[in-house]
């Protein structure tokens, strides 16, 4: 037995051996080593009463494999013997944080006393060969402990900027305290026991203050409400941590919820350049994206996002008022299936809700699953620019009852949740003038000496007004003069009396322009393309192509042309005062100017064009030399004709209806359209399922969370300006996780 070395207790299993030389004294205790070696060849070395290391540790104090073997007794002796206890730190060093009580030191019996500290997790035993004092957990605990110090001192005075020494030390730990690879070596991974706990890392707090007062100082431009300030902090924070322990700011999330929405692919590779620690993961944003499950008919959770994203945004009251804008888009018929909400279901068939099937029993006399081929969406718009779709049903071409019942279904839901509806807007199609008709008594002429304001059967109170949508509107008066002319393939002449109307006189002032004006630069209408004069089926759908022929600019052209055609020049006198009028209406309908009167100039405008194009009909109607036929060839269509009083004494009457329950308030014409819906289809087209101009209905729900977070919920001019929505469960509280 080695000197310095005493057998305390033997028996058949193990042998345990004590050191009392060279240990220290702490609070007037002597500390010894004891050295337990168990008969399959394993051994436990303490401090006391404290176990520091195992055999099943691999490091330099096993020897070999770790096992026990006689030729190693001498050897593991003095490399134990060598062991050296942790002395922690000097208590002016550092005072905060989890540390043990203040203790007393001393290398030896007669040796003057030091007192010190150490940290409450001490694991007791120095590394060898370290040039320190302390044991890894201590060593740690200091380099938090001085980091802090520092941070703190250069963030109290301004006027001082951290040194290179300084910021050394906040970069590494002081050479005298930083382990080696050697060192390290001694123990590869601290014991179970020992492992830092939550309090351990307290510092953590105080260290994102002092981080917090150095971008303060140095990048002032930065402020407490910035999104580059709380990711610097996240970064902090974050660094070190397991993915798992990793926390966000909620303005972080939202931001790389809209990179990685709009394009997963780019995010995951700006995760990759190591401009930035680290990122919300792609499995996280999807937990958030997927907080709502998306399905047909009427969602109580959509209903709710919706409500708590009115709140965030602090919609007024006034803007708690609004209108539903509804459309249909065509999707492909096709079967799939998902889980959702811990259920499997099948999508794709029609579901309009239990009251439209039973009208589908009724007048089919069977019960029967269809193929859905269009998708039917609705969204509300508020007076003040909130807007958000609530609703979606997989259709298969709805007929005006099916939407009747869904309209309704969809004003009660908005009341429940503290919404009101006073308009409806929608397109020209045969379905939706039915569908305006029913409130009408399925008269045109009720409706139009009505001003198309029916009684609203959830808000007695509130009138609801029918208004078909503007843009298409101008849409529909292109496509009655495309097919004006003498022509045989021309379904139409229409003739004024100031003139006829044909789209021929488009085409040779675009060609004239052309002609004249070789550069694109002085061109009269410089916007004018071939596809403007000559539109396939694609373009006769753009709303901007037709405001393009019937606007201003247009107007100038005529006139000009007019001018350069000399005596011939008064033909173009019926196709002038047209556009005439409707360049008056195309301008109104855009202006994101605010109404905020009954007497706005803009709606008197509206009501003379609306007159000249009555005026004509009455004219042309009231000839008694004219068959029925001839005279329908003569104006635009039935349709179109009803299509423009319902948009223009609707919207009269919505201004009306406005200033009377909210005065003061104001109504822009820019929003009242179904701009907004159609974005939505071309999102659902072009962009979240790789430019697939066919989704099928699964597709369709997967793709609306993903608007919803990157489109805007805040339109205050344009329908591409505002704000995106948040996250459903950053207002709600329930797991991220959908399957919990």
């Amino acid at each position: 037995m080695k000197p310095g070395w005493l057998v305390v207790a033997k028996n058949d299993s193990s042998i345990k051996t004590m050191s009392y030389v060279g240990n220290g004294i702490i609070n007037q205790q002597r500390v010894v080593k004891e050295l337990e070696v168990y008969g399959n060849g394993h051994w436990n070395l303490s401090f006391g009463v404290v176990c520091v290391l195992t055999s099943d540790q691999k490091s330099l104090l096993s020897p070999g494999d770790g096992m026990f073997r006689v030729r190693d007794v001498d050897n593991l002796l003095r490399i134990v013997d060598n062991a050296e206890m942790c002395k922690g730190w000097p208590l002016g060093e550092s005072t905060t944080g989890q540390v043990q009580p203040v203790e007393r030191f001393q290398t030896a019996e007669g040796e003057p006393e030091e007192i010190r500290q150490r940290a409450r997790a001490c694991s007791w035993l120095k590394p060898a060969r370290s040039k320190g004092t302390g044991c890894r957990v201590c060593n740690e605990h200091l380099r938090y402990a001085r980091k802090s110090a520092t941070l703190k001192a250069t963030s109290h005075d301004a006027s001082i900027a951290p040194t290179d020494a300084e910021w050394s030390l906040i970069d590494k730990a002081p050479p005298s305290i930083a382990p080696t690879d050697a060192e390290w070596s001694l123990i590869d991974k601290a014991p179970p026991s020992i492992a830092p706990t939550d309090a351990e890392w307290s510092l953590i707090d105080e260290d994102d203050a002092d981080v917090a007062a150095i971008v303060a100082k140095y990048l002032p431009q930065i402020n407490s409400q910035s999104l580059l300030r709380d990711q610097l902090l996240n970064q902090e924070q974050n660094l070190g941590r397991a993915p798992r322990g990793r926390r966000w700011n909620p303005e972080v999330v939202k931001a790389c919820l809209t990179l990685w929405a709009s394009n997963p692919r780019t995010y995951k590779k700006l995760s990759s350049l190591g401009m930035l620690v680290t990122l919300p993961s792609g499995r996280l944003l999807r937990y958030y994206k997927n907080s709502v499950h998306q399905k047909a008919g009427l969602n109580k959770d959509m209903l709710r996002w919706m409500h708590e994203e009115a709140k965030s945004k602090q919609v007024p009251p006034h803007g708690m008022t609004g209108g539903i804008v509804f459309d249909e888009m065509s999707i492909q018929s096709d079967l799939q299936i998902i889980y959702s909400e811990g259920k499997v279901k099948i999508v794709g068939l029609v579901d309009m809700g239990a009251e439209c099937s039973a009208m589908r029993v009724l007048k089919e006399g069977k019960a029967s699953a269809q193929l859905a081929t269009h998708v039917l969406l609705f969204m509300y718009q508020g007076d003040s620019g909130f807007r958000f779709p609530f609703m979606h049903v997989p259709t298969a071409e709805t007929t005006a009852p099916e939407i009747y019942v869904l309209f309704w279904k969809a004003v009660r839901g908005l009341i429940e949740w503290g919404f009101s509806v006073n308009y409806a807007c929608f397109g020209g199609a045969v379905h939706n003038r039915s569908f305006l008709k029913m409130h009408f008594n399925g008269s045109n002429s009720a409706a139009v000496s009505a001003s198309f304001a029916t009684h609203n059967a959830c808000l007695p109170h509130l009138p609801l007004v029918m208004m078909m949508d503007p843009k298409h509107l101008f849409k529909k008066i292109r496509n009655n003069i495309i097919k004006s002319g003498f022509g045989i393939n021309s379904t139409r002449l229409l003739s004024h009396q100031a003139g006829f109307i044909t789209w021929e006189m488009w085409v040779k002032a675009y060609q004239w322009d052309r002609a004249a004006n070789p550069s694109e630069v002085s061109r009269i209408h410089h916007v004018l393309t071939d596809e403007h004069i000559w539109p396939n089926n694609g373009q006769k759908m753009r709303n901007k192509l037709a405001e393009d022929v019937l606007g201003k600019e247009m107007l100038h052209l005529f006139k000009a042309y007019q001018k350069a055609v000399g005596r011939n020049g008064d033909s173009l006198n019926g196709a002038i005062q047209l556009l005439e009028a409707t360049s008056v209406l195309i301008a109104n309908f855009v202006d994101t100017r605010p109404i905020t009167s009954v007497e706005d100039y803009r709606l008197h405008c509206n009501a003379r064009a609306l007159q000249w194009f009555t005026s004509w009909e009455d004219a042309v109607m009231s000839d008694l030399q004219d068959t029925a036929i001839v005279k329908r060839r003569k104006l635009m269509s039935q349709e179109t004709r009803f299509y423009m009083k319902s948009a223009i004494l609707g919207f009269g009457s919505l201004v009306r209806q406005k200033q009377k329950t909210h005065p003061g308030t104001s109504i822009n014409a820019a929003q009242i359209n179904s701009d907004s819906v159609e974005n939505i289809f071309c999102q659902q087209r072009a962009i979240l399922h790789g430019a697939n101009d066919n989704p099928n209905y699964k597709q369709f729900m997967y793709g609306m969370n993903t608007i919803i977070l990157t489109a805007d919920t805040v339109n205050n001019s344009h329908c591409n300006t505002g704000v995106a929505a948040e996250p459903f469960s950053f207002r709600v509280q329930k797991p991220i996780n959908p399957k919990k």
